[in-house]
This record gives C-alpha cells, structure tokens and sequence, in this order.
C-alpha cells in the first residue's frame, strides 16, 4: 500500500522517486534499493524454498545470515525478495512479517563467510541427539553437544553450521530445531 506524504510534491527533486509504503505496520520510506534509515529491500538466496520457520537460518543476496525466530509460515518461496530490517529484528515478505536474529553481517560474511559451514552429512544420520558424531562431506567431524533428541532418519541431509552464543549451532535439513555442535577435528 502506498501512502503520499503531506507537502511532498512530484517536483521535489529529494523524494522524487520515493514513497512513503506501509508494510506490515512499519512505515518505510522507499527510495530505490534502501527503505527507510534501518530497513532495505534483497532477497533471500538460501534456503530454496525459503519456508520462513523456526530455527531456518536463511542468506540473503547481500550476503548477511539470519535464523527466524518463533515463527511456523510455510511459505515455499524460491528467491523471494523481502524487505529487512536489522535493528528492529524483521523480514517481510509479501505480507508477512517475521522475527529474525543476525548470524553475519552481510560485510563479514561476503569476506570470509563468518565461519559457517555448508555440507552434507555423510555418517549415517538417524536423527538428532547429544553425543552422535556426525561426518560431513568437506570432511569435517562435529559431535552434538546438546541435549535434545530428534528422530530423523535421512540419507544425505545438509547442514548448516555457523557460530552462535560462544560456541556453534548446527541447523539440519528438515528439522527445525538447530543444536549447539563442537568440531572434533
């Protein structure tokens, strides 16, 4: 929804080609790629689809790395474009909005990708539980710390390890739930 700002004409070469849009209750000054002082328009380039649930670590395309936060939308979005805004914690895409947390800055992650580690899982995986070793691809050995169980048997699932809270969670495919991890080697 677009909304005209009072006393702001067409002819005003500073909001020429903004807008004032009223997106899930934030108002938001659009002008080209940036909205507003916290909040821009990108789009998420990882996970495919992007379903907007809890514990889903997501990329965007100015490479910066979120977790949702308490929220189930089952979206099955491929490349959705999303409006962000980091100090206030919020995605929106098309009208919804959800919580998110920071993982990596988009700066930080695009130099040397904050330590995250994508892969596969190639030990046997039948679900989660602290204390199983788990063997990835790119040869990494990581052992959950964590006690939580999930029950999950999967040939092949990706993952997602990143840092988080002093130590590393990891974020298994399919499972919402990501569990603190340790690499063993």
């Amino acid at each position: 929804m677009t909304r005209h700002c009072p006393g702001v004409t067409e002819g005003n070469s500073t909001m020429k080609r903004a807008a004032i849009v009223l997106v899930a209750g934030l108002v938001v000054i659009s002008q080209s790629k940036a909205i507003g002082e916290s909040c821009y328009e990108t789009m998420v380039r990882s996970p495919t689809p992007f379903m907007g649930n809890n514990g889903e670590i997501l990329k965007l395309s100015d490479g910066s790395v979120w977790e949702v936060k308490g929220a189930y939308e089952y979206l099955y979005e491929y490349y959705p474009a999303v409006i962000i805004c980091p100090s206030r914690g919020k995605l929106i895409v098309e009208d919804k909005t959800i919580d998110v947390e920071p993982i990596a800055s988009g700066k930080v992650a695009a130099e040397k990708d904050q330590g995250i580690t994508e892969s596969v899982i190639v030990s046997d995986f039948d679900g989660l539980e602290q204390g199983n070793i788990y063997k990835l691809a790119n040869g990494e050995v990581w052992e959950q710390v964590e006690p939580w169980t999930w029950i999950w048997i999967w040939i092949g699932p990706t993952v997602k390890i990143y840092p988080a809270s002093g130590g590393y969670k990891m974020k298994v495919q399919g499972i919402d739930h990501p569990v603190f991890v340790k690499r063993l080697n």
